[in-house]
């Protein structure tokens, strides 16, 4: 009980030891603020689409199957690139990129032009990731969790911020209030690609210096590390399911519901926040205890609010919502942690492996359960999600099992 409730005195000393590479992370968690801040307001305007466009709630899934398989598909491929080019250029052209795409969203006078914007900032997203992952690795030499976290902590934010931002923005503008995240974007990447002229060059060349000199030494990853980050990925494939379910059709679920038009965009950004608190927990405990039990925990608590939010009354929303943005938020660094644990010499694939591979059925649950929407109610839709973050715990006991097993060092903590 000690160890739980000692001080984190020796981690805020060392934060603060080098502030050039904490001036990184920070620089490349508000990066991802804004791509993500630019990108997540979709869900939002679904119900203006649905009347606008004339669409219903399956084809709306099916393009959010395709944006998020294209974001997570992709991510590989523009790993590699970041491996070989510049990732601190990359950086601030994707969030340009995602800025102008989403911007015109609401301004598109067809589903098929509307698809085409969507799926290219997908792409923008999935060339942000890698790039940004591996400047923001490269400096996490103590506490990477933490480290991760904080890099994490950025998109969590943004994707809190940007459904409270246009739903406060369409009464007053309508549809094309999606055209004033251009100028955010813009200036947000301006600020990034400066600040990385000032902060890349020590931390950025020596990164891509220790690559070259270890590239012809790198041993095959054994069988048995590859299982363990396969149910690394099916884990976090659990969590992911129910995510893009519930992203996307939460605010048409509460209008629906509860006759409420605003509530939804509210519900999403209290996620989206509380989010970003359990995502700091997740990263800091991991640093100090077995990952997997953290990630078990995180998993079971994702489960039984997410079973609890469609069942409770309107009253008890905000804090069963917030319960599940939390138990959520912890369970994204861990992974990613763990992975790097199992392949310390290939931080870039590890984290390529959860934030891409992982992320594919966050599409499938949302094209699921728009074709459930459409035949049976928004409220069948959502009930049955607990399910999946249940059988995560179940593969993740599965993987510390055979850890064991195999004496992987993934099951000793760090930090």
């Amino acid at each position: 009980m000690a160890t739980v409730l000692k001080l984190p005195v020796d981690s805020l000393r060392s934060w603060g030891r080098d502030r050039k590479s904490h001036g990184m992370i920070g620089l490349m968690s508000y990066s991802h603020l804004a791509l993500e801040g630019c990108h997540h307001f979709l869900p939002v305007i679904v119900p203006l689409l649905v009347l606008n466009l004339g669409v219903d709630y399956a084809r709306i899934g099916a393009l959010t199957f395709v944006a998020l398989s294209v974001t997570a598909g992709a991510q590989p491929c523009f790993g590699w690139l970041a491996d070989r080019w510049q990732p601190e250029l990359i950086v601030p052209l994707s969030v340009v990129w995602v800025g102008l795409c989403m911007a015109l969203s609401g301004v598109m006078p067809t589903f098929a032009w509307l698809s085409i914007v969507v799926v290219a900032a997908s792409l923008g997203s999935a060339a942000f990731h890698p790039a940004a992952a591996a400047v923001a690795l490269s400096v996490a030499v103590r506490n990477p969790g933490t480290m991760f976290s904080v890099f994490s902590l950025g998109g969590t934010l943004g994707v809190a911020v940007s459904p409270l931002l246009i739903n406060y923005l369409l009464p007053a503008w309508g549809l094309p209030a999606t055209l004033l995240y251009l100028p955010v974007a813009l200036v947000s990447a301006a600020m990034v690609f400066l600040g990385l002229k000032v902060l890349v060059p020590e931390a950025v060349r020596a990164r891509r210096s220790s690559k070259r000199n270890s590239s012809g030494t790198v041993e095959p990853i054994p069988r048995t590390v590859v299982v363990l980050l396969g149910l690394l990925v099916l884990s976090t494939m659990t969590r992911s399911w129910v995510l893009g379910a519930v992203s996307t059709y939460v605010p048409a679920w509460v209008l629906d519901k509860f006759g409420n038009s605003t509530l939804g965009g509210e519900l999403l950004a209290l996620s989206a926040l509380m989010g970003a608190v359990g995502n700091f927990v997740g990263g800091y405990t991991a640093d100090r205890f077995s990952g997997w039990k953290v990630l078990a925990v995180a998993l079971a608590g994702v489960a039984l609010a997410s079973w609890a939010v469609v069942r409770v009354p309107v009253w008890a929303l905000f804090p069963c919502v917030g319960a599940f943005g939390f138990a959520l938020g912890a369970t994204l660094p861990v992974p990613v942690l763990l992975a790097r644990r199992l392949i310390p010499t290939r931080t870039g694939l590890a984290a390529s492996l959860i934030m891409g591979l992982g992320w594919v059925p966050s599409g499938i649950g949302a094209g699921l359960a728009g074709w459930t929407a459409d035949r049976f109610g928004l409220q069948a839709a959502l009930e049955p999600l607990a399910l999946y973050p249940l059988a995560g715990v179940g593969i993740i006991v599965l993987f510390a099992w055979l850890a064991r097993v195999w004496d992987a060092p993934v099951l000793r903590t760090e930090g």
